[in-house]
């Protein structure tokens, strides 16, 4: 059976990065290293149920940068119309995947399928003063962070057993000239792959659903850019983000590796997807800066003892000094 989709959001950076070989940091609350650590899994937020709802909508101001600067060397230039009239801010995409050929049936043949994407947040940083502010309660700071291995997750996701559903991951871009330089980079890619896969066929007969594939090929491109991309405001984040496009019909069924559910936060009911992973999975635990450590490290240590972690797991206290 076909596997899922694995790939780095940004193959170069990655490279450079050495993406699938470091731990990234997740910055949760005391309820949530105890929901993680306890049933061993993530959890991946709607990306329509960001706390930040300008992210989605990001992406059109380099995007239309990028198009002004790429127009006189596309081959296809009815691109930037195309993208202009059909990349619209609607959470629910669809994806175009061709339906193989067969010796009854030997014309290429397309479908739809609709997807919505699902994100889980980390950050390149073990130790943040600007990630611990967004734990700070009745004046004091009660927040953890936990190292995960970035191939670790991607071990788990590759158990899957299906070919549509795909995980990206990668660095967020913040510098406009860096999400410039990347949509040019992935629209020209595709539109010289049309040129090339267009000589030596039969336009008449094929041309159309070539022509076809690769818009949905730009469309699908930009929709993954857009949750890669934040204002530079945000930048100290260093954000590491993983991001799941999942078929909407995989929610109605039943499935142990990767499952859909709903959350209630703010009195709104949030869509999420959960993953189970490895217990190995999880490398360190950092406490925020707190009143009494002490307690917090006796506490953790008791939980990861009973729950099947002693001795995997490093604990650390956050360095940062903070005043009261």
């Amino acid at each position: 059976m076909a596997k899922p989709q694995i790939r780095s959001f940004y193959p170069e950076k990655d490279s450079l990065n050495k993406g699938r070989s470091t731990v990234t940091y997740h910055y949760t609350s005391p309820t949530g290293v105890k929901a993680i650590l306890g049933s061993h899994s993530i959890r991946f937020t709607d990306c329509q149920f960001l706390n930040d709802k300008s992210e989605y909508i990001h992406i059109h101001k380099p995007l239309m940068r990028a198009l002004e600067e790429i127009q006189e060397d596309l081959f296809d230039n009815s691109i930037p119309e195309m993208i202009r009239s059909m990349f619209n801010d609607n959470y629910e995409t669809e994806l175009l995947v061709i339906v193989p050929r067969s010796d009854i049936d030997p014309k290429l043949k397309f479908r739809y399928i609709k997807q919505r994407y699902y994100i889980f947040c980390t950050s390149q940083q073990r130790d943040d003063l600007n990630m611990w502010n967004y734990y700070v309660k009745g004046g004091n700071y009660q927040g953890y962070n936990l190292g995960i291995a970035v191939n670790s997750i991607l071990k788990s996701f590759s158990a899957l057993k299906n070919e549509n559903i795909e995980l990206l991951y990668g660095n967020v871009l913040y510098n406009e000239s860096e999400q410039i330089r990347y949509i040019k980079e992935g629209i020209l890619n595709i539109d010289h792959s049309l040129r090339d896969e267009l000589e030596g066929i039969d336009k008449i007969q094929w041309g159309d659903n070539i022509y076809d594939n690769a818009k949905g090929e730009i469309l699908d491109f930009l929709e993954g850019a857009r949750l890669f991309f934040k204002d530079q405001a945000f930048e100290g984040e260093k954000e590491f983000r993983f991001i799941i496009k999942l078929p909407i019909e995989y929610a109605k069924r039943d499935h142990s590796v990767l499952s859909v559910g709903y959350d209630v936060k703010g009195g709104i009911i949030v869509p999420h997807c959960t993953l189970n992973i490895e217990k190995a999975s999880f490398k360190s635990v950092t406490l925020s800066p707190m009143l009494d450590k002490k307690l917090a490290e006796q506490g953790l240590n008791r939980f990861l003892t009973d729950y099947g972690y002693e001795n995997r797991i490093d604990i650390n206290q956050s360095d940062i000094p903070i005043r009261y």
